[in-house]
């Protein structure tokens, strides 16, 4: 079982775990960001709940010939945790936007 604590064993290239650490930092200082890659685009927004520890994390990727998007709630008690848990949503867009 996978627990919200876990940490991701896979490393990610350094280019791309430089997009994503940028990333992170802009949706918590400023709650969007985006991102380019040479098959597309990723951009995310982060918004407050009026609950404590949680907020709302809302994604678009546009590809060569394909869209998406989604988002849900991320629930964190603290700094260290929200930006953990929004490194590893970012890392599997940016990661699917690489290949």
């Amino acid at each position: 079982m996978v627990e919200s604590s876990d940490s991701i064993s896979a490393q990610l290239e350094p280019w791309l775990a430089q997009l994503v650490n940028k990333a992170a930092s802009d949706l918590i200082e400023s709650g969007v960001c985006e991102f380019e890659t040479t098959l597309g685009t990723y951009s995310a927004e982060l918004q407050r709940s009026t609950r404590k520890g949680r907020w709302a994390f809302h994604y678009q990727s546009e590809k060569v010939n394909s869209n998406g998007g989604g988002g849900g709630p991320v629930v964190a008690s603290n700094d260290a945790e929200l930006r953990r848990q929004l490194e590893m949503m970012l890392s599997v867009g940016a990661v699917q936007l690489a290949q």
